[in-house]
This record gives structure tokens, sequence and C-alpha cells, in this order.
């Protein structure tokens, strides 16, 4: 008959930070082209896009696609991409409702 051994916690600790580390990573993503070679940035222009988690848990329609929903929002105006660019992202807390999530891209406008 085998018998069961006990796991040993400080091995379950290293996996779990390890799983938490590698569940935590993400892949970088390119949300518009990239830049000619010589370009002129005359204007600034910036989008903003939020989504929703119901109780913190349900998201709302667009939640992984908020960055570019906000990119396409600041080049709404007229343009071709942006430069110099800035992200801000901003999360708020709703009591017994849920979290709003936002995000904020600005830059200069490629024309």
């Amino acid at each position: 008959m085998r018998v069961l051994q006990r796991p040993n916690l400080r091995s379950l600790a290293w996996l779990s930070g390890i799983g938490f580390l590698v569940g935590c990573t993400g892949q970088t993503a390119m949300l518009g082209p990239r830049p000619p070679a010589t370009y002129t940035a005359s204007r600034t222009a910036e989008g903003r896009a939020c989504t929703f988690l119901v109780l913190g848990v349900i998201p709302s329609s667009n939640f992984q696609r908020r960055d570019q929903i906000a990119y396409e929002r600041a080049l709404s105006h007229g343009g071709r991409a942006l430069t110099d660019t800035t992200i801000q992202y901003s999360w708020y807390m709703i009591p017994y409702v849920g979290d709003l999530h936002c995000t904020r891209i600005a830059g200069k406008v490629i024309e």
C-alpha cells in the first residue's frame, strides 16, 4: 500500500509565486502603424475608453480592447498615427456595484 505524503509548504509557496508571476505577464501590443521615416506632427490629440467590471468580476463589452478603442478615438478627427504617446490607466471602485477601468492615450498626430 502506498502512503501519500503531505506536500511541502515551501514548494507550494514557490509554485504559487511562480504561477502568480507568469499569470500576470502580458505581451506588448502595437496599437498603430510605425511612423514613416519623415513625418510632421503638428497637433496633439487624446482618446479615452472605459469599461466596467460588474461586481469586480464580470467584464462589460470590449474590456480587452480598451487601449485600441482609445487610440482609434484619438485619431477620429483625422491623422494616420500617433507619436510621442503617453498612456494613463485609471481605476475607480463603485461600492457594491463594480469597478470602472479607463485608459487615456495622448500623443502628437502624424498627418
